[in-house]
């Protein structure tokens, strides 16, 4: 960053209440195809910087392209992000193939394979006008049973996944889409699925260093702007948070040992490994790889998410995703909101970290 960016702050940004500037740092959902009056109520009071889109808003490559019209008419500049890793984990809408998951690239060493899934997958997502896609997967699957990564990942050695990582991310830039790395500090060796339990690595830095996020340092050299937290707890480095919550981590690791300047993005806020940190039983996240989510309509998590977005902002990451519709992630806005009102050594933070945002163009 150039040393004028540096002294960026809210000016740079048409945000004047606490509710727009909570908006900047908090990435919602929607709950369907169409907007909903208080979606577009609560749009218009935070006016987030960025909305993540999932299959249950995209039906058919016309409708989606209605509805991203819309949101950019009514948030202009605003970033949307999707899932679209290909395989398990693919959100475009029909008559947009699933593709082929990252693993079975891999095996087959089919690089310019996976670069050419990439390139449709880019170049739908452009004439849709979403503009970053949660992708390539850099963890490495050092744990077979593992049953959140398994095939998502391109490989089981550090050097693999890393070829993977780079060419895809590439591809994703050459065409105007940011991709986002995933899921720092690394999941490859889990045993359980955060989305639906506690998770945690017991690897030790020696080995998170010359292993998981030797992709990472690639992506990053390769200038991917964005990179998303797992909330896996690495009791190595932090044995009380998980690495969404851990200003060790974030702070001293991934910005300090690591050396990223772009954005960090928190994994959903709703899922069960985080839920359980704050000790409370869900059943179910909108996160999960499954697109219905239809029975989590009403659940109400008061007070948890409340303080989970301040916290995750805390600790390091810039934006939180929370991935139901608006409507139910409101408590994370308001937490956001009346943090920046009433604590002022948050608030500051928070705008210190606009250059970062300045430099990315969001918001």
């Amino acid at each position: 960053m150039g040393g004028n960016q540096r002294a960026v702050g809210w000016s740079a940004f048409p945000r004047t209440t606490a509710e727009e500037r909570a908006g900047l740092f908090v990435w919602p959902s929607l709950a369907g195809a169409t907007l909903l009056p208080e979606e577009r109520r609560l749009l218009a009071l935070y006016r987030p910087s960025g909305l993540v889109l999932f299959r249950r808003n995209l039906v058919s490559l016309s409708q989606a392209h209605s509805l991203v019209s819309e949101l950019r008419a009514l948030l202009p500049g605003v970033a949307l992000g999707i899932d679209e890793e290909g395989g398990r984990v693919a959100r475009l809408p029909w008559p947009m193939p699933r593709g082929v998951p990252a693993l079975q690239w891999a095996d087959a060493n089919a690089v310019a394979a996976a670069k050419e899934q990439a390139t449709l997958q880019a170049l739908v997502c452009k004439g849709l006008g979403i503009n970053v896609v949660f992708a390539p997967v850099a963890d490495v699957l050092t744990e077979e049973s593992n049953p959140v990564m398994g095939d998502r990942c391109y490989g089981r050695t550090p050097a693999v996944v890393s070829t993977f990582v780079r060419e895809v991310s590439q591809v994703f830039l050459s065409h105007g889409i940011s991709p986002c790395v995933k899921h720092f500090p690394g999941h490859g060796d889990t045993t359980t699925d955060s989305h639906h339990d506690f998770a945690q690595t017991n690897a030790t830095l020696e080995t998170l260093a010359h292993r998981e996020w030797i992709p990472f340092q690639e992506a990053f050299r390769g200038g991917v702007p964005f990179c998303m937290t797992a909330h896996v707890r690495v009791p190595s480095l932090d044995p009380v948070f998980p690495a969404t919550l851990s200003s060790r981590i974030l702070k001293e690791e991934l910005r300090g040992r690591l050396g990223f300047q772009g954005l960090v993005l928190s994994d959903d806020l709703r899922m069960k490994a985080l839920a359980l940190h704050y000790g409370v039983q869900v059943a179910l996240t909108s996160a999960a790889i499954v697109d219905d989510v239809s029975g989590l309509a009403g659940r109400s998590l008061s007070g948890y998410l409340h303080m989970a977005g301040v916290d995750a902002l805390k600790a390091g990451c810039d934006i939180v995703l929370s991935c139901q519709s608006i409507v139910l992630e409101e408590e994370v806005l308001a937490g956001v909101a009346t943090a920046l009102k009433n604590d002022e050594a948050f608030a500051s933070e928070m705008e210190g970290r606009l250059p970062r945002f300045f430099e990315g163009n969001v918001g």
